[in-house]
Protein backbone atom coordinates (compact mmCIF):
# COMPACT_ATOMS: atom_id res chain seq x y z
CA UNK A 1 0.00 0.00 0.00
CA UNK A 2 1.57 3.41 -0.75
CA UNK A 3 1.11 6.75 1.05
CA UNK A 4 -1.15 8.57 -1.71
CA UNK A 5 -4.15 9.34 1.02
CA UNK A 6 -4.90 12.27 2.60
CA UNK A 7 -7.37 10.64 5.31
CA UNK A 8 -7.52 7.20 6.66
CA UNK A 9 -10.77 6.19 8.48
CA UNK A 10 -9.50 2.94 10.86
CA UNK A 11 -11.04 1.39 13.83
CA UNK A 12 -9.44 1.42 17.54
CA UNK A 13 -9.57 -2.99 16.98
CA UNK A 14 -8.27 -2.50 13.56
CA UNK A 15 -5.18 -0.57 14.54
CA UNK A 16 -4.21 -2.38 17.62
CA UNK A 17 -5.19 -5.96 16.87
CA UNK A 18 -4.41 -6.61 13.18
CA UNK A 19 -0.45 -6.78 12.35
CA UNK A 20 -0.96 -5.70 9.18
CA UNK A 21 -2.71 -2.34 9.66
CA UNK A 22 0.15 -1.79 12.44
CA UNK A 23 2.81 -2.19 9.66
CA UNK A 24 1.67 0.05 7.26
CA UNK A 25 0.76 2.91 10.10
CA UNK A 26 3.95 2.52 11.14
CA UNK A 27 5.69 1.96 7.97
CA UNK A 28 8.39 4.87 6.63
CA UNK A 29 6.13 5.67 3.80
CA UNK A 30 3.24 6.83 6.57
CA UNK A 31 4.96 7.77 9.35
CA UNK A 32 6.76 10.70 7.23
CA UNK A 33 3.33 12.37 6.24
CA UNK A 34 1.39 11.65 9.04
CA UNK A 35 -0.18 14.89 10.79
CA UNK A 36 -2.49 14.05 13.33
CA UNK A 37 -4.40 11.40 14.95
CA UNK A 38 -8.03 12.42 15.74
CA UNK A 39 -10.31 11.31 18.31
CA UNK A 40 -13.48 11.94 18.22
CA UNK A 41 -16.56 11.65 20.74
CA UNK A 42 -13.91 11.67 23.07
CA UNK A 43 -16.24 11.30 25.95
CA UNK A 44 -16.41 7.94 25.37
CA UNK A 45 -12.77 7.17 26.37
CA UNK A 46 -13.66 6.07 29.74
CA UNK A 47 -16.69 3.61 28.81
CA UNK A 48 -15.06 2.29 26.13
CA UNK A 49 -12.16 1.49 28.42
CA UNK A 50 -14.29 -0.37 30.80
CA UNK A 51 -17.08 -1.23 28.70
CA UNK A 52 -16.23 -2.82 25.39
CA UNK A 53 -13.42 -5.04 25.49
CA UNK A 54 -9.87 -5.70 25.61
CA UNK A 55 -8.86 -3.33 22.75
CA UNK A 56 -10.49 -0.52 24.35
CA UNK A 57 -8.46 -0.84 27.27
CA UNK A 58 -6.06 -0.13 25.12
CA UNK A 59 -7.18 2.89 23.36
CA UNK A 60 -4.06 4.80 25.24
CA UNK A 61 -1.81 2.48 23.32
CA UNK A 62 -2.73 4.64 19.98
CA UNK A 63 0.01 7.20 20.55
CA UNK A 64 2.30 4.48 20.13
CA UNK A 65 1.64 4.33 16.55
CA UNK A 66 2.33 7.77 15.92
CA UNK A 67 5.67 9.72 16.24
CA UNK A 68 5.77 11.96 18.77
CA UNK A 69 5.76 15.11 17.04
CA UNK A 70 2.10 14.03 15.52
CA UNK A 71 -0.68 16.14 17.58
CA UNK A 72 -3.12 14.32 19.35
CA UNK A 73 -6.86 16.19 18.94
CA UNK A 74 -9.87 14.72 21.36
CA UNK A 75 -13.00 16.05 20.48
CA UNK A 76 -16.06 16.07 22.56
CA UNK A 77 -19.08 18.23 23.07
CA UNK A 78 -20.12 17.06 26.37
CA UNK A 79 -16.90 15.89 28.51
CA UNK A 80 -17.12 17.53 32.49
CA UNK A 81 -13.57 18.01 33.79
CA UNK A 82 -13.22 14.64 35.15
CA UNK A 83 -14.00 12.93 31.76
CA UNK A 84 -11.44 15.41 30.46
CA UNK A 85 -8.95 14.77 32.54
CA UNK A 86 -9.64 10.90 32.06
CA UNK A 87 -9.31 11.67 28.45
CA UNK A 88 -5.91 13.92 29.02
CA UNK A 89 -4.45 10.70 31.07
CA UNK A 90 -5.48 7.64 29.14
CA UNK A 91 -4.11 9.41 25.63
CA UNK A 92 -1.33 10.68 27.49
CA UNK A 93 -1.98 14.27 26.51
CA UNK A 94 0.38 16.35 28.52
CA UNK A 95 -0.31 19.86 28.58
CA UNK A 96 -3.04 19.89 25.90
CA UNK A 97 -4.62 23.05 24.81
CA UNK A 98 -8.11 23.05 25.75
CA UNK A 99 -10.60 24.93 23.65
CA UNK A 100 -14.02 24.89 25.67
CA UNK A 101 -16.68 26.90 24.50
CA UNK A 102 -20.20 26.91 26.15
CA UNK A 103 -23.14 24.82 24.24
CA UNK A 104 -25.61 27.52 25.16
CA UNK A 105 -27.74 28.82 22.19
CA UNK A 106 -29.67 32.15 23.18
CA UNK A 107 -31.82 31.27 19.71
CA UNK A 108 -32.79 27.49 20.79
CA UNK A 109 -34.92 27.18 23.37
CA UNK A 110 -37.33 24.20 25.14
CA UNK A 111 -40.48 25.70 26.04
CA UNK A 112 -44.00 23.81 26.76
CA UNK A 113 -47.79 25.09 26.19
CA UNK A 114 -50.89 23.57 27.77
CA UNK A 115 -53.08 22.32 24.47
Amino acid sequence: MNADYQFIFISLELILTKRSWRDVLLSECYQSKLVGLKIDEAHCVKSWREEFGPEFKRIGDLRSVVPKNVDVMALTATAAISSRLSIERTLGMKNPTVIEISPEKSNIYLSTELL
